[in-house]
């Protein structure tokens, strides 16, 4: 908090430019106009007051000893002040975003320019203390978190790598993390934040997805907490807490988890992009960003598959989750447990009744419960039923429940695909009114 005080004796009825103009302690950098707080004890007794008002520093140096400090206000003292503060207010965090460095959406420039606020991610936001995370709240880009501002209102000073922390993990104890890699550039544009706030610009270097972590290098495939300290620097009154996470490949086929897999790989395959048709800053298939939809995009995807174990938590920071870790219950087991939660729902149940969907999944017994099945909606518009067959599943037909059919990956109906390896099956919606289950190959 940008504070400056005084302790002499100020007489009634003098004008506020008086008042700032005798000030001896004034420390600090002003970067706009602001307003200020008076909070005071007056000569005849009146106590601790605090009295709002419209004094303005100019901006600017401001040094220890400075006078002569302009004040735009016709405000008075109505009483002397003895014991007195006049305190900054407004420095608040306006911003918190994540954005694609490096990509084409800010010209490929790794560097910190104006042109990096075309490469926001419009449709993501900061995970804050308290909260339950969801795809809003992480990337899949190829580069890792590699990009992240912060916009700041009144800020009093250039923050520097001291004034920020930075913690990466991946479970649901964000006090038990490790030490993420600094940036390897902050800088401050002022005024190009919202709200005309300052921006503050976190860039890393991009993750190599190597074993190896590097200085300055992104973190990927984990979150990553930033801590903005509350500093001479920043101006904050307490420290501010957000998270933002990565998982390369992750297209959010599902709210429930993050698991990449041949469900994204399919979901990129069937939403192409060309440089006739370039894909917008929230394409959620375009996983390098770089306004196409490709094979490359499905490379990323298989390259970084995960399971329900490797997958990036849904990090959970409500009170329940802070009440399991406080309990004594280790991070692997509190990821477990997560884990076991978000896995069912992936699997198609009473979503298969969807009316005018025109498919039924039997719940029979000869079902395999552990074979997720994911409804997606094609490029025009039809809805189609994806069946993961995993190493053992069979997947079968039936137009009465009755006498039921293997499904022939080598010869099937038109409209349907297949994996080439057998891990997948798509089945359209349009004009298919078939029951399905799924068989375990013995």
């Amino acid at each position: 908090m940008f504070t400056m005080k005084f302790s002499t004796w100020i007489p009634r009825c003098i004008g506020a430019f008086a008042l700032l103009a005798s000030l001896s302690a004034v420390h600090g950098q002003v970067r706009s106009s602001t307003n200020y707080t008076i909070v005071a004890e007056t000569q005849d007794g009146g106590g601790r007051t605090a009295s709002s008002a419209n004094y303005s520093l100019a901006a600017g140096s401001v040094e220890p000893g400075a006078t002569g400090t302009s004040v735009s206000s016709a405000y008075s003292i109505q009483h002397g002040f003895i014991n007195a503060e006049v305190v900054a207010v407004g420095v608040i965090v306006e911003g918190r975003w994540v954005f694609y460095n490096h990509s084409a959406w800010d010209g490929k420039d790794a560097s910190a320019n104006a042109g990096d606020d075309d490469a926001i991610a419009t449709d993501k936001s900061a995970l804050l203390p308290g909260s339950l995370a969801s795809f809003a709240n992480y990337t899949s880009y190829s580069r890792g978190i590699n990009g992240i501002m912060v916009d700041i209102a009144n800020l009093p000073g250039t923050p520097v790598a001291s004034d920020f922390e930075f913690q990466t993990g991946n479970d649901h104890d964000p006090a038990g993390w490790a030490d993420a890699p600094v940036p390897a550039s902050i800088t401050v544009r002022e005024g190009a934040g919202l709200n005309g706030s300052d921006r503050i610009t976190l860039i890393w270097n991009g993750n190599n997805l190597n074993a190896t972590v590097d200085a300055n290098e992104a973190v990927a495939k984990a979150w990553l907490q930033v801590t903005v300290k509350a500093t001479v620097n920043t101006g904050l009154a307490a420290d501010d807490v957000f998270y933002f996470g990565n998982a390369i490949g992750d297209t959010g086929d599902s709210a429930n988890n993050s698991v990449v897999n041949s469900i994204d790989e399919l979901g990129v395959r069937l939403n192409a992009r060309t440089s006739a048709s370039l894909a917008p800053v929230d394409d959620t298939y375009d996983i390098d960003r770089d306004r196409l939809v490709n094979s490359v995009d499905e490379l990323y995807v298989r390259l970084n598959a995960t399971t329900s174990g490797t997958m990036l938590v849904k990090l959970d920071l409500s009170a329940s989750s802070s009440a399991l870790a406080v309990s004594g219950l280790g991070a692997a087991q509190a990821t477990e447990g997560a884990t076991n939660q978000t896995r069912e729902p992936r699997h198609l149940e009473t979503d298969s009744a969807t009316p005018g969907f025109g498919l039924t999944v039997a719940n029979q017994p000869e079902i395999h419960r552990g074979t997720p099945v994911t409804m997606m909606r094609l490029d025009d518009g039809h809805l189609a039923l994806v069946f993961e067959l995993g190493e053992s599943g069979q997947l079968q037909t039936s137009d009465d429940m009755g006498t039921w059919s293997d499904v022939d990956t080598d010869s099937l109906p038109q409209g349907w695909l297949a994996d080439p390896d057998g891990a997948w099956i798509m089945v359209p919606g349009q004009g298919v009114a078939s029951f399905f289950r799924m068989r375990l190959r013995e």
